[in-house]
């Protein structure tokens, strides 16, 4: 590019013979007249300069044998170019010009005569005028005796050669251009396309030569690896579509589980406890009479009256631990009405109240604005979601927060309720549904409220999950579905209805 000739047509440089320029380059192979053109995209933007160069020495040796005399070529300094004499030191530096004559010879032919290899020679130095302009200068050398009158005649034969090899040299740069360039050029543009991810490119070129059919095999390549590029993703998006499958249906499959043997679990304590709390529950009633009834009549003091006491006291625990356990097993079939569940969670806050605010416990709702309609027994979930307030806030022994959120989806609704409390032990995550599992220290709970609460989840046909973690709290997730179908509610066997809900949990 820092040659003028390239420099010229970077620039975009247009005078009155068109965008295409010629001068003579030396290059390490000796003097070249090069003509240069730009080479343009299919948008007309300039890409690139080619260059296509004609050999002097050999251009001049072919005028040499058609015009039958020797020639000089030198530069615009006068300085010894090239020339078809034999090669002498004595005859180059015979035939250069100083700067006189190149001054006089570029307005004027000019003529000199010289002895060279013991003969004597003519020459006529004019300027060599390429596209108008001056190339360098140019004489042609006749031996003495063979020099005519006509030069005019010569100097225009001669001028006429050089032109019509000019315009040889400028026509097959045109041609090239457009039959070679052009196509390598778009070609490649393509590659680079296809490189970066773009498998949509056609080269257009319709051709029967060496380039159409490159083009073609171009073509076909880059239909192939569309083609193949479109079936590899569409077997990842296959592979990924089925492994998500895979992995919806084992988790569904672990849930079913889970419920199945917490149902078996529930099960088998109501059929226990519908056996034998008639029983225990009778004589309780009498031990604790007695012991009252004692203390009373026989004035007890001391020691007796502190036994007595405790025998009351556990008389009424163990029939309090009794009563839930005939609460848990006749819990009776669920209302099903439809109601807007957002009304049973501002009631539980409501009733909730006292006991939030003495244990320092802020509770907030995240509710939506519009009604949340589903069929349940409003009674019995408002159970559920007392019992679990309340479990939250003895959880939080120094006050924390309590959320209460719903949120409706296509077939159900999912509530959740989180603390901020200690948390559960991972280790006790898997049983704290569990009958008579508690965490809670000795005395202050029976192990059956999140026992209840699941069987009346298991009775509306949903289900609880629970996720807590040490030191940063606990949330349960209870899902219900919107419609509750098949439910019998002549039935009012706890068992039944738990049996139906397991067949219809493995039959889904």
């Amino acid at each position: 590019s820092s040659l003028p000739l390239v420099k010229r047509i970077l620039e975009g440089e247009i005078d009155e013979f068109g965008d295409k320029y010629t001068a003579i380059i030396e290059t390490n192979d000796g003097h070249y007249v090069f003509t240069g053109g730009p080479v343009r995209d299919d948008d007309g933007s300039l890409v690139g300069v080619m260059l296509v160069g004609s050999r002097l020495d050999t251009l001049f040796k072919d005028i040499k044998l058609q015009s039958l005399a020797d020639v000089v070529v030198l530069d615009l300094e006068g300085d010894f170019i090239l020339s078809t004499l034999p090669e002498s030191e004595e005859g180059t530096s015979m035939l250069q010009l100083d700067s006189d004559d190149v001054v006089s010879t570029m307005t004027t032919p000019f003529m000199r005569e010289f002895t060279m290899f013991g003969r004597d020679y003519t020459a006529l130095y004019a300027p060599m005028v390429i596209r108008h302009e001056d190339a360098g200068i140019m004489a042609v050398v006749l031996p003495s005796e063979f020099i005519v009158s006509t030069l005019a005649t010569s100097r225009n034969n001669f001028s006429g050669i050089f032109a019509l090899g000019t315009i040889s040299v400028i026509a097959l740069g045109y041609i090239l251009a457009q039959h070679i360039a052009i196509p390598i050029l778009r070609l490649r543009r393509m590659s680079s396309a296809v490189a970066s991810g773009d498998l949509e490119q056609e080269s257009g070129i319709d051709r029967s030569d060496e380039i159409g059919d490159l083009a073609t095999s171009f073509d076909t390549m880059t239909l192939k690896l569309r083609e193949r590029t479109e079936e590899a993703a569409r077997l990842y998006a296959e592979a990924i579509q089925r492994n998500k499958d895979l992995a919806d249906a084992n988790a569904r499959i672990q849930s079913t589980q889970a419920q199945l043997i917490q149902s078996e679990k529930l099960a088998s304590v109501g059929q226990l406890t519908a056996g034998i709390v008639h029983d225990v529950k009778n004589p309780l009633a009498v031990i604790k009479g007695i012991a009252e009834e004692l203390a009373e009549e026989l004035e007890a003091e001391g020691y007796a009256r502190e036994g007595l006491e405790t025998i009351r006291e556990s008389a009424s625990k163990a029939n309090t631990i009794v009563s839930d356990l005939l609460k848990f097993a006749r819990q009776s079939t669920p209302d099903m009405q439809r109601r807007d569940m957002r009304e049973t969670i501002y009631s539980v806050v409501r009733l909730t109240e006292y006991l939030a605010r003495k244990g320092n416990v802020e509770v907030v709702t995240d509710l939506p604005d519009t009604a949340v309609l589903v069929r349940y027994d409003a009674q019995q979930i408002e159970q559920v979601l007392i019992n679990m307030t309340t479990n939250a806030v003895q959880a939080m022994p120094e006050g924390g927060t309590l959320v209460f959120s719903l949120q409706e989806l296509d077939e159900s609704i999912e509530m959740k309720i989180e603390d901020s409390g200690v948390g559960i032990p991972s280790d006790h995550l898997d049983r704290i549904f569990d009958p008579f599992f508690t965490t809670k220290p000795e005395g202050e709970g029976t192990g059956l409220g999140l026992s209840v609460s699941y069987g009346i989840i298991a009775r509306h046909g949903g289900h609880i999950e629970v996720d807590s973690e040490l030191d940063h709290g606990t949330i349960f997730t209870i899902s219900l579905p919107k419609t509750l179908e098949g439910l019998d509610e002549q039935d009012e066997s706890w068992i039944d209805i738990e049996e139906q809900h397991v067949k219809s949990a493995r039959s889904r």
